[in-house]
C-alpha cells in the first residue's frame, strides 16, 4: 500500500501519482491499481467543456501501464471485465510499443466507470493472486474532484 505525501502526491514503485481523482472515477482507478503490475497514468470522468486532454459529459477514460512480464493474463481480465458490463460502450487501446506502451480503457455514451470496477473487484476475489498490487484508496479523499478541468497525471 502507498502513502499520501503532505503534497497530495502518492508515491508507489518510483512512480508519482496524484491523489486528485474526479470522483466518477476514483472506484475503478483503484480497482486497476489493485492489480498486480499496473498502474494508472491518467484519467477523466467527464468534463462540461472538456479540453483536449479530457473527454465530455457521460464519457471516461483511464490510461494505464502494466509492468509485469506477463500482460496477456491482465489484458483477458480487462476484456472479460468489458465484456461482463458493455462491450458496445467500452474499449481499450494500445498506444506505443516496447517498453513504452500506455493502454487507455475509454468509456462512452454514459457507461458507469462503476460498473467495470465492480466487474474487475469481482474478477480478483475470485482469483486473489491476480489483485497484488500496491495502491488502492482507502478511504474517500477530500481531494477527490467533483467537476474537475484536470486529469490524473504522473510527474
Amino acid at each position: 500500500m502507498a502513502r499520501i505525501k503532505p503534497s497530495g502526491k502518492i508515491h508507489v514503485e518510483g512512480v508519482h501519482f496524484y491523489e486528485e481523482l474526479d470522483e466518477r472515477v476514483v472506484r475503478l482507478v483503484a480497482a486497476l491499481n489493485s492489480l498486480h503490475g499496473v498502474y494508472t497514468i491518467s484519467s477523466c470522468g467527464g468534463h462540461r467543456k472538456p479540453d483536449k486532454l479530457q473527454v465530455s459529459v457521460g464519457e471516461f477514460r483511464v490510461s494505464f501501464i502494466m509492468t509485469t512480464a506477463s500482460v496477456s493474463p491482465f489484458l483477458r481480465l480487462i476484456h472479460e471485465a468489458i465484456r461482463k458490463v458493455d462491450i458496445g460502450r467500452l474499449v481499450i487501446k494500445k498506444h506505443g510499443s516496447g517498453p513504452r506502451v500506455t493502454y487507455e480503457l475509454k468509456g462512452s455514451d454514459g457507461v458507469d466507470p462503476d460498473e467495470m470496477a465492480s466487474a474487475l473487484e469481482s474478477f480478483v476475489a475470485k482469483n486473489p493472486a491476480l489483485g497484488q498490487g500496491s495502491y488502492r484508496i482507502d478511504r474517500p479523499s477530500s481531494r477527490v474532484r467533483r467537476e474537475s478541468n484536470h486529469s490524473h497525471k504522473a510527474d
